[in-house]
């Protein structure tokens, strides 16, 4: 549980860490998830490579260009073996209209920040019933739950 913005939030949080046992359900979860945030390292090429990728398969699931994500460049503690620049996030930061941080698990940098700005979004997007029609959340006017994949 959070407070962001004075309102009080829980938050489901389901992280697959890119695990290949997670594949064959994955289109569960990201049919399921309010939001996402994505994260690679900033000295991996593959998982900058691989977040693109989720972040495609998760807007052809959801259907929708407006589903909530923060892209994450995690590892910012080794910056002296960084291999994706910051500029190829922020190309793919501006292509996709996502908000994007890099921090550090290791030293907390911008980990809270990544999800404040996550339900930040979330609250902002529209919310739609089954009939695809927007309704009002009135559940994000107490603060609400959130699931975050």
């Amino acid at each position: 549980m959070l407070v962001i913005d004075s309102k009080p939030v829980v938050l489901e949080i389901i992280d697959t860490a890119g695990q290949e046992e997670y594949r064959s359900v994955r289109d569960k979860y990201f049919r399921s998830g309010e939001g996402f945030i994505i994260v690679y390292s900033i000295t991996s090429r593959s998982s900058f490579s691989e977040a693109e990728k989720i972040l495609l398969k998760i807007k052809q699931v959801k259907e929708d260009s407006r589903v909530p994500v923060v892209l994450v460049g995690n590892k910012l503690d080794l910056e002296s073996e960084r291999i994706v620049e910051r500029d190829e996030s922020e190309n793919l930061k501006k292509k996709y209209n996502l908000t994007f941080f890099e921090s550090s698990a290791k030293t907390g940098k911008n980990v809270v920040q990544c999800f404040e700005e996550s339900i930040r979004k979330l609250r902002a997007t529209p919310k739609k019933n089954k009939k695809n029609e927007i309704v009002k959340d009135e559940s994000t006017d107490s603060g609400g739950c959130c699931t975050l994949l």
